[in-house]
């Protein structure tokens, strides 16, 4: 049902407020099974989200979202943290229960795979400098859900094993 209304919003034949109240139904529809099968941590099951990079994508200016990962983007400017969508995300479910709620991030690393360092050396010098950005933005973040009450916060693909020399070679495929 999220799938079908995600699809017809691309599609232009689902206004924003119309998919927002299909999320919102099927979060909450959501929430209610996990706490009929007794689950200790709630989630909102990503329903907000076309694909798993989006929140972090659609929180931060200049950040490449939706199907990056498919093609590599260079960057235009320096990231900056606009909102915190998985904030956002949060506060919803919390207002549906009274369990604990894991939220999810997105890794820095995963994130890192969407940039084109080739062709941003006007704007990022390295890798490693955009990577401080992204980290910096994601560590405000994770305190904006702390200090909110989050005591559970996942961080979603990390890929760690992957060595800088390989990470700049498949990030080299544009």
């Amino acid at each position: 049902p999220i799938f079908d209304a995600f699809q017809k919003h691309q599609r232009g034949e689902l206004s924003d407020e119309a998919l927002k109240d299909a999320q919102d139904r099927s979060i909450r529809e959501l929430v209610i099974k996990e706490e009929a099968l007794g689950l200790p941590i709630i989630t909102d099951g990503e329903h907000r989200r076309r694909v798993f990079m989006q929140s972090l994508a659609d929180s931060i200016s200049g950040m490449p979202g939706g199907d990056s990962l498919r093609t590599r983007v260079p960057a235009a400017g320096r990231l900056k943290k606009i909102g915190n969508v998985a904030l956002e995300e949060y506060r919803f479910t919390r207002s549906l229960t009274r369990r604990p709620i894991k939220s999810t991030l997105l890794s820095c690393d995963r994130a890192m795979q969407s940039f084109a360092w080739e062709k941003s050396q006007p704007v990022y010098a390295d890798m490693d400098a955009y990577c401080a950005d992204i980290v910096a933005i994601q560590k405000n973040i994770v305190a904006e859900l702390a200090d909110e009450g989050c005591d559970y916060i996942s961080i979603d693909a990390p890929s760690y094993t992957a060595d800088r020399k390989s990470t700049r070679l498949n990030s080299s495929h544009s």
